[in-house]
């Protein structure tokens, strides 16, 4: 397994330490704040910080790649397609790109230049051009895109001859039964709070046992309401009084809403849906028929393979594939089909 794309990833992660003190990134950081209004240096630096502390260490990225048969036999050109509502959200799929052995050329969003940030970096650290920004004139092998279920449509009338991994809207549901401690509440504030609730990973929806109590719960989320911006609470209010006007059932939060209509979740930042469910049978049939919109289930225990621990929502590992689907797998596959064409 060729080492020197894991050494580089693993001195990103040293260079990654002073992000947010040093000249350099503190732009990059006002850069990207002015860029998008929901992101700030905090929730920047948190996910620099998870990146650093989940990804980028010498024992956890070579831990991971020795699954695999690195790096992969053809070297592709990987466009990918990055969404901007959350800091950084694009990077995992520049990581298992480069770790792969490929050249990511890469397309951020304009609500998240960050990702160009560390294309630089890495860049400098190699001392050649291992990050390229993708331009109109490429044609690449492969497509990776992340976006909303309407983008995914777009995406996939780009680059008619390249492989695609096309992601469109998920969400995750944390499983409750009542037993969980009040540090794991605490905890799951911040699955649902950090970074304003957004993304797929922002637990959205609750499974609670019939009869629940829902008090303890608001009382342990509370805390975790200042990693909020001022945007989310003005969306909590104009939720609020937009469900007080039609009537409908909620439970005031004292700063988001708690709701058994999950078609205002879909509609509102602030309002998490909870569904009441009365066996581990019925746990089961929910998870599965909506297995192919979630991200990931916060559980003490679950029967759905994406499931992690409280509080861990927002650090996925590098085995935390979005979607569940193993990018380097997709890769190697893409790799295959390359070297057919290559022979006819």
């Amino acid at each position: 397994m060729e080492s020197s794309r894991l050494e580089l990833l693993t001195t990103l992660g040293h260079q990654l330490a002073t992000f947010g003190s040093d000249p350099e990134s503190c732009r990059a950081i006002e850069e990207a704040c002015a860029a998008n209004e929901w992101f700030s240096a905090e929730s920047i630096c948190r996910s620099v910080r998870a990146i650093r502390e989940e990804i980028l260490t010498h024992e956890k990225l070579y831990t991971w790649a020795e699954r695999y048969s690195l790096p992969l036999p053809h070297p592709l050109n990987v466009a990918i397609i990055m969404a901007g509502n959350l800091p950084l959200v694009g990077f995992a799929d520049m990581l298992y790109t480069l770790a792969a052995g490929c050249t990511p050329l890469i397309k951020p969003s304009s609500k998240d230049p960050l990702p160009l940030y560390i294309a630089n970096l890495i860049n400098s650290l190699a001392g050649t051009e291992r990050v390229r920004t993708l331009r109109d004139t490429d044609t690449p092998d492969v497509l990776i895109a992340t976006g909303s279920d309407s983008s995914a449509d777009y995406f996939r009338s780009l680059y008619p001859t390249a492989a695609r991994l096309i992601r469109g809207s998920r969400y995750s549901v944390a499983l409750l039964t009542g037993s969980e401690s009040a540090e794991e509440l605490r905890l799951l504030g911040e699955d649902c709070f950090e970074h304003n609730g957004m993304g797929c990973r922002s637990v959205s929806r609750l499974l609670v046992p019939q009869g629940y109590d829902f008090a303890p719960l608001i009382e342990a989320l509370a805390p975790s309401l200042s990693l909020c911006s001022a945007g989310y609470a003005s969306n909590y209010r104009q939720t609020r009084a937009l469900l007080t006007m039609r009537g409908a059932e909620f439970i005031d939060g004292k700063g988001f809403v708690l709701t058994p209509d999950e078609s205002i979740a879909e509609q509102r930042l602030s309002a998490i849906c909870y569904t009441e469910y009365a066996s581990q049978a019925e746990v089961a049939a929910y998870l599965n028929e909506r297995s192919d919109h979630l991200q990931c289930v916060v559980a003490q225990n679950s029967p759905f393979e994406r499931t992690v621990p409280f509080g861990q929502a927002q650090h996925p590992t590098l085995s935390d594939y979005a979607d569940g689907v193993d990018v380097i797998d997709f890769l190697s596959h893409c790799c295959v089909q390359v070297e057919q064409l290559s022979e006819k």
